[in-house]
């Protein structure tokens, strides 16, 4: 069959940025779209490997390693703590995913499919391939799930938030009771004190967020501009329930007080009026696993 190189490296890169979303959803980091982007462009060049003679399983086991692990470099950052399980993870996701589109061309032997070196070009619809990923993100999305269930620790941590401009660090403890997650984005949720937000939050707006009324709080926030980003989840625990102010950081790390490591990690803030006595933030634990 006819290979055209232009088809090969734009699917290539589609795939290559689905791999890494899904690596960063399966081990809650953060991935910024344009260190994706770069980096599902660079990986998709040894999707040119197709171009050789098949090679012996070792020798491909040994490029397709080093290729995850300079697209892994590129997308997240080289940190000794994760890169190792960030490679282990990206590696897991393209072995599996080569593994299904493998079986596919054993078992039908299609026209519109070559594969080599593990490494595969498929000619058919872009619908198709917009559906097929779709699927294979939820499915990413449901381990999470289910791998966040098991979760547990017992360790103290800061939680440092940065926004607008300014940054704050917050005494924070791991708790499964957490279990808030953004329906739409599926991010988890942090849920923090609103005394200790206020450096990162707009001036003169902690006492709308202190408000229990919802249709308030919902107005006031359509109509500040600079609160456009936060939106109200609800939530429910043993005693009460309600709503929950949350908004998109800049950015938010985890530190490990007892191990001294640090985490970036893709989560929402959320905005608690209560204050803990115990700490600042309480978050899931599943974001630094």
């Amino acid at each position: 069959m006819s290979i055209y190189l232009d088809v090969l490296i734009i699917i290539n890169i589609y795939v290559n940025y689905f791999l890494l979303k899904a690596t960063a959803k399966l081990t809650h980091t953060f991935l910024s779209i344009p260190r994706c982007v770069f980096a599902s462009i660079v990986g998709s060049l040894f999707a040119l490997m197709i171009f050789l003679p098949p090679l012996n399983f070792f020798i491909n086991f040994l490029l397709k390693l080093i290729a995850s692990a300079i697209i892994v470099a590129l997308a997240f950052g080289i940190s000794k703590e994760r890169f190792f399980k960030l490679v282990l993870f990206f590696y897991a996701a393209n072995f599996i995913f080569a593994g299904v589109i493998f079986a596919a061309y054993i078992l039908t032997k299609p026209d519109f499919m070559h594969y080599n070196n593990t490494y595969f070009y498929v000619d058919f619809s872009l619908l198709a391939l917009v559906i097929s990923t779709v699927i294979a993100y939820f499915a990413v999305s449901a381990i999470r799930y289910f791998l966040d269930k098991k979760a547990s620790l017992n360790e103290k941590f800061s939680v440092i938030i940065s926004n607008m401009g300014n940054v704050v660090s917050l005494c924070a403890i791991a708790d499964t009771g957490n279990g808030l997650v953004d329906v739409f984005s599926g991010k988890p949720i942090i849920v923090c004190s609103l005394k200790k937000l206020e450096k990162i939050l707009p001036q003169g707006y902690n006492e709308a967020f202190l408000s229990d009324d919802i249709d308030f709080l919902k107005d006031f926030i359509i109509s500040h501009k600079d609160l456009r980003g936060i939106k109200l989840i609800p939530f429910s625990t043993i005693n009460s329930g309600g709503v929950l102010p949350v908004f998109p950081p800049e950015n938010v790390y985890i530190k490990s007080e007892s191990k001294n490591e640090i985490k970036h990690v893709d989560a929402l803030i959320g905005i608690c009026k209560e204050d803990n006595g115990k700490c600042d933030a309480i978050f899931n634990p599943n974001l630094i696993i």
